[in-house]
């Protein structure tokens, strides 16, 4: 093998390791599928705003009847993603 061979081996082998140092892990409290009032909980808004947010898909979530299913994941998503950050 070619010293270069070995070079893109080694850079493989440490790029596909995961990365859990900067990690922050928000919302340990809550279930992995949280309501409508976790939500207002979580994100300190009223009732009125957490549906909007559910409604408008910012929020990802399914629907079952009456009754909204939101994966606690997509309420962090929601709040790390570049897209919704109003400040940039």
């Amino acid at each position: 093998m070619s010293q270069q061979e070995q070079s893109a081996v080694t850079i493989e082998c440490i790029t596909t390791q995961p990365c859990t140092a900067n990690r922050v892990v928000i919302f340990e409290q809550y279930p992995d599928v949280v309501s409508i009032e976790n939500i207002m909980n979580m994100l300190n808004i009223g009732k009125n705003t957490a549906y909007s947010l559910i409604r408008s898909g910012q929020i990802r979530h399914v629907k079952i009847g009456r009754k909204y299913v939101i994966p606690k994941h997509s309420v962090i998503d929601f709040l790390t993603n570049p897209c919704y950050n109003s400040s940039g």
